[in-house]
Order: C-alpha cells, then sequence, then structure tokens
C-alpha cells in the first residue's frame, strides 16, 4: 500500500508495480529457482533458506512500492527510491536526458529512461521503464518544464557516462561486474547447501 500524497505537490507519480512485474520475470525465475533447489536438496536448512529468500525478495519490492515516488512542487523536484530520498529546488534543474537503454547489454531489449540532472549534471530523478509508465514519464518532463534532450538509438549505461558521468552508478556501466557480484554470492549459498546436506 502506498504512502500518503504529499503536500503541495503539483504532481506525484509511482512506479507502476504491474509493469515491474513484466518486466522482471527473468530475475524473479531465477530466485524461485535457487529457492526449489534449496528446498529440494537442503533439507531444514534449505527450506530455511529457501523460506528467507522468498520473504527477503518480497519484502523488499513491498517496500520499494510502498515508498518509491517522484514529486513536483512549485519549489521541489522529491525522488524516493527504496533507501534514499532526494530533494532539490526546481532551480537546480539544468537538463532531462530521455534514452532507451538495454536492460543488462548492449543485445538485450531496451527500455525507455528519463534522467532529471542538475547543473553539474549530477542525478536528481531516474525513471526507469521497467519501473514506470512512458505516459508518467512524459507527465514528469512536461511538469518539470525542461524539453528533454532525446539521444537516439540504444545507448548503454558505459556510453551515456561519457558524456554525463554523473547521472549512471558505476556498477551500471560495469554489467559484467555487477552480475558477478549478484551471481557469485548466489552460487556459492547453493553450493554451501548442498555439501552440507550432503
Amino acid at each position: 500500500m502506498p504512502g500518503p500524497p504529499t503536500q503541495g505537490a503539483q504532481l506525484e507519480l509511482r512506479p507502476s508495480l504491474w509493469r515491474y512485474l513484466q518486466t522482471h520475470r527473468a530475475p524473479a525465475f531465477m530466485l524461485a529457482l535457487v529457492a526449489v533447489v534449496l528446498f529440494l536438496r537442503g533439507g531444514g536448512l534449505g527450506v530455511l533458506l529457501a523460506v528467507l529468500i522468498a520473504a527477503g525478495g518480497s519484502s523488499l519490492v513491498s517496500l520499494y512500492f510502498r515508498r518509491a515516488r517522484v514529486v513536483v512542487t512549485p519549489t521541489e523536484l522529491i525522488s524516493t527510491g527504496l533507501v534514499r530520498t532526494r530533494k532539490a529546488p526546481r532551480d537546480d534543474i539544468a537538463e532531462v536526458v530521455a534514452v532507451a537503454m538495454p536492460r543488462s547489454h548492449r543485445a538485450s531489449r531496451t527500455f525507455p529512461h528519463v534522467f532529471v540532472l542538475d547543473h553539474a549534471g549530477r542525478r536528481l530523478a531516474r525513471l526507469r521503464g521497467t519501473h514506470w509508465l512512458v505516459d508518467d514519464m512524459r507527465r514528469v518532463i512536461k511538469q518539470v518544464g525542461i524539453a528533454p534532450r532525446k539521444i537516439s538509438g540504444t545507448t548503454t549505461a558505459k556510453d551515456l557516462a561519457a558524456s554525463h558521468p554523473a547521472a549512471v552508478p558505476l556498477l551500471e556501466r560495469r554489467p559484467i561486474l555487477r552480475n558477478l557480484l549478484v551471481i557469485v554470492p548466489g552460487l556459492a549459498l547453493v553450493a554451501v547447501v548442498l555439501t552440507a546436506t550432503d
């Protein structure tokens, strides 16, 4: 259930749970597969870890969709994610960038993204096509009142960082490293459970 609305908001939008579920089938499937393997092979420890994985994943998604929002007031832009809330005066908004970015690598499916940047090129807000509806992205652009700089074609995070270095985090610019940081601990956990139960 979403949190209370922000007072004085000209526009307040939240990400779409339906869009998120449509675009995150593969990660959800992999998480479910790991949980099933742990359940089938791990005995009591496997059952416990499978329940913890399922509860942890659903809790994080639920928390994100309760907290996340983009709010435009007459004086501020407020962007709230899972952990952090960024507040910036509307005068700090210097550029809006609209770009189609692939999910993981250049050949993967692309999604629209909107970046709202300050005068130093730092990200004030980001709307990912995997979380937000395109109509909502258009509404934010319209409310901010700055014509977007549209980058044509498919642009990776690394490509975008060449022109806007502060817009994209380091791990996103290095997808192989990011994937290793997710896959290796997951495989290690499965291996520990499998060897502990044999």
